[in-house]
């Protein structure tokens, strides 16, 4: 059988790190940052795509370079 995976576009990752910073943009993204977790440790994966480098490695400012998704 297959692993399932989830692909989330940068945005969403963004979303889920302020959530996770207790800081989050809507009060939904806490709750959809419980259930990635709950997935994740149900062995679903979560894939980075090329994309998201390339826009990681846009962003100019250090520190908020190192908090982007890895």
């Amino acid at each position: 059988m297959a692993t399932p995976s989830v692909y989330l576009d940068l945005w969403v990752w963004i979303r889920l790190a302020r959530a996770a910073k207790e800081t989050p943009h809507e009060a939904s993204d806490t709750n959809l940052l419980t259930a990635v977790l709950d997935a994740s440790a149900a062995a679903v994966l979560f894939p980075l795509s090329a994309t998201h480098y390339m826009e990681i490695g846009k962003i100019a400012d250090p520190r908020q370079r190192a908090n982007a998704p890895r």
